[in-house]
């Protein structure tokens, strides 16, 4: 079944400033360590879109989402995908903004 568009609008931005927070945080510790947080390499840029993913899991799981979305019909193997998309493109447009 597929995400409700009201859902959909609100986990994505949900997701995204979670994003957001998880960026600003390690882009605060680069700079605590005197490097540049756009400059980082594509396996670190990969763990950053893991670690938001996971954020963002987390979050769902402390609002107790889980069982919610699972009642509205929604497998938690498209809530990994539906984390896991805000990141991915944040990252990916940093990235394009970087070259």
């Amino acid at each position: 079944m597929p995400f409700n568009r009201l859902l959909a609008t609100a986990y994505l931005a949900r997701h995204a400033r979670l994003w957001l927070l998880t960026r600003l945080l390690v882009s605060a510790l680069f700079l605590r360590a005197e490097e540049n947080p756009l400059q980082i390499a594509l396996g670190g840029v990969g763990g950053l879109i893991v670690l938001s993913a996971a954020v963002n899991l987390f979050e769902m799981y402390r609002r107790h989402e889980f069982d919610l979305l699972g009642n509205l019909g929604v497998h938690r193997r498209s809530l990994a995908w539906w984390a896991l998309l805000p990141p991915l493109l944040g990252e990916t447009a940093l990235l394009a903004l970087r070259a």
